[in-house]
């Protein structure tokens, strides 16, 4: 859980979310907030979740990664995961 928005990974892999998306950290590529549980598009095969304030990760089964939502940071590995991020970015095995 994030502050406002939750995640859950299915017995399929699949990731979905719930809650505010003010930045993006639902992963559905808009920034309106669901209140109802919804599939995040173009990830699959998830083992782990995190939530942070603004922003949400995944854990592929092969190591990978995906993260969406806000980065103060900017992006880790050198993917696309920058501020506002709602798209899912997508990283390679670490």
């Amino acid at each position: 859980m994030g502050s406002n928005h939750s995640l859950s990974i299915a017995p399929n892999g699949s990731v979905w979310t719930w809650g505010c998306n003010y930045l993006g950290q639902l992963g559905d590529g808009s920034t309106a907030h669901s209140f109802l549980p919804k599939v995040v598009p173009g990830v699959s095969g998830i083992v782990a979740v995190s939530a942070g304030t603004y922003h949400s990760l995944a854990v592929g089964q092969d190591g990978s990664f995906s993260g969406w939502g806000y980065s103060s940071v900017g992006p880790p590995a050198g993917e696309g995961f920058g501020p506002g991020q709602t798209p899912p970015a997508h990283g390679p095995a670490l």
